[in-house]
């Protein structure tokens, strides 16, 4: 887990011109997790994915 001081120190080196790779080696994640931070502006929770089930609309069926 990463602390919003982590964070907000990420997105200082970006502004400062550092690149993915480089920010993601200095703290030791992942480049993708080093995007999705500079992409929303600092830290938010995973948002799970809404995903239908196979049963959806078949509640009465199952109930017999």
């Amino acid at each position: 887990m990463h602390t919003s001081d982590d964070v907000v120190a990420m997105l200082a080196l970006k502004k400062l011109g550092w690149g993915y790779r480089r920010i993601a080696k200095e703290f030791g994640v992942s480049k993708n997790t080093v995007k999705r931070f500079v992409r929303n502006g600092g830290w938010a929770p995973y948002e799970k994915p809404e995903r239908p089930s196979a049963l959806d609309g078949l509640d009465d069926w199952l109930e017999e």
